[in-house]
């Protein structure tokens, strides 16, 4: 084979390496952005939690009057 197909065997290895590290590279940020985004959606809806409670709270009773979760509304004729 020699040494010049030696030297491009190892160019394109060299190469092939370099590129395969720059995809692992992205998708690591990309998780790191994924994860940054999803821990600012939680916070989001601890804030949408505190709002709906000082909604809430007033009602007081009439809470009680909303279906529970997994059962079906029932809606109440009006006459």
């Amino acid at each position: 084979m020699g040494t010049l197909g030696t030297a491009v065997l190892t160019y394109a290895a060299a190469r092939r390496q370099a590129q395969d590290a720059g995809v692992m590279e992205h998708g690591h940020w990309l998780r790191e952005r994924r994860h940054e985004r999803y821990i600012a959606f939680l916070d989001g809806l601890g804030a949408w939690g505190t709002a709906l409670d000082q909604v809430w709270d007033p009602l007081g009773n009439y809470r009680r009057d909303l279906p529970q979760a997994g059962q079906p509304c029932r809606p109440r004729l009006v006459r």
